[in-house]
């Protein structure tokens, strides 16, 4: 091209794919990338192996072809059999993946997911502002950026998952793009994180970039990974223009269940007609309304037709941000009759508030479930229960109450 177009081929790059050609033949062929033999100078070969690795403008190819990004993706695919990092990381993962540039251009980008019960005390924002926190990560506050105001939110319900605009406008200022890699971690205590998770997935970031750290703040400081000790200040997504055109691309959420959805879906469930199954993260106390609610002036119980099961089976008992090994987990959804042969039908997944709900939604997807049939009713309990003449069931008979 005379021009140097930059979405067009030149010699040199031809001759750069080339020289990698065999080398890709190479790690296809140990780590089952293909199933046939190709000779290296064979149009075919090249065309079904080589290019599934590359995208399809010259301009991508310059970014993700250098020297250093091949010699990454070698080293990778070699060392763990080119599988993707799993949901759930640990901090040695993490510290090793700090500072490093994937081989499609992105940056590997830390998340303080952080959020506290309002009655604990603890204000998560101001905890990240005066450090210490993982060395330039991000604060993502579930309840700033979130649907907010008569027209999103008319029942003033916590952090509702976010329009696709003010997502978009946050991750510009956070100066995240759709190629990074993306870890969610939490500050001591914190049972949150997958919350945070949920959302980027949800929105719309590439689902096999999106992790949770096993562990938190405090196991990344024992395990020597850098910090930044400095005081820094966070988005207020005021301070946002959402008239303008973003650079990150979002989607309205998706996998969310509406209040009107969860009513239908248990009416078909009353009738035996229904795939659906509708689950509870709450405590078993909160699910059979023998213990109160942390929301004041609001009923327990549940929702007629759902299952209990709490969320703090998947955590670390002794801490919520560390989850047990996937053998558990697939235990525990084996003793509740959730590990079946046929796994496509969907299952909504509820808590008080949309926040633990979202721990059943990693527990689920780790044990083999897949993420498009997998929902989280937004407003949860919160929503449910303060809204009039919903059915309330206070026990495992699900003998339910409108006396709301």
């Amino acid at each position: 091209d005379s021009n140097n177009n930059a979405n067009c081929w030149t010699l040199k790059d031809l001759m750069f794919v080339g020289r990698i050609s065999s080398n890709l033949f190479a790690i296809a062929g140990r780590t089952g990338g293909y199933n046939r033999s190709f000779s290296t100078s064979s149009i075919y070969g090249f065309s079904s192996v080589i290019l599934p690795y590359l995208t399809t403008t010259a301009a991508q190819i310059k970014c993700q072809a250098s020297e250093d990004s091949f010699r990454l993706f070698s080293q990778r695919a070699i060392g763990n059999g080119n599988q993707p990092l799993s949901n759930i990381v640990t901090v040695e993962q993490c510290i090793d993946l700090l500072d490093t540039k994937e081989d499609n251009g992105g940056r590997v980008i830390f998340v303080d997911g952080s959020w506290h019960m309002p009655s604990s005390g603890r204000i998560a924002r101001e905890e990240y502002e005066n450090g210490p926190r993982i060395r330039g990560a991000k604060f993502f506050d579930i309840d700033d950026i979130s649907s907010k105001g008569e027209d999103l939110n008319p029942k003033g319900l916590p952090h509702m998952m976010p329009p696709a605009r003010l997502y978009a406008a946050a991750m510009d200022a956070y100066g995240i793009s759709n190629c990074d890699r993306i870890v969610v971690y939490g500050s001591k205590g914190c049972f949150a994180t997958p919350r945070s998770w949920f959302t980027f997935k949800a929105m719309g970031h590439d689902p096999s970039r999106v992790h949770v750290l096993n562990g938190g703040l405090v196991d990344w400081v024992e395990a020597g990974g850098p910090i930044d000790t400095c005081e820094a200040s966070t988005l207020d997504s005021r301070t946002l223009n959402l008239d303008d055109v973003p650079l990150y691309t979002a989607r309205e959420a998706s996998n969310i269940a509406s209040i009107s959805e969860v009513s239908r879906i248990i009416e078909d469930l009353s009738e035996s007609t229904s795939t659906y199954t509708i689950l509870d993260a709450r405590s078993p106390g909160r699910f059979s309304g023998e213990e109160p609610e942390p929301r004041k002036d609001l009923e327990s119980g549940h929702i007629p037709g759902s299952q209990n099961l709490f969320f703090r089976q998947f955590h670390d008992a002794s801490d919520p941000l560390k989850f047990v090994p996937k053998e558990g987990m697939l235990e525990i959804l084996l003793k509740n009759g959730l590990v079946k042969s046929n796994q496509d039908n969907p299952i909504i997944s509820s808590c008080g508030s949309g926040v633990t709900a979202c721990s059943l939604v990693l527990a689920l997807e780790e044990c083999g479930y897949d993420f498009k049939n997998l929902f989280v009713y937004d407003g949860s309990w919160t929503d449910w229960a303060s809204t009039v003449n919903m059915p309330i069931a206070k026990s495992a008979a699900d003998q339910a109450s409108t006396a709301h």
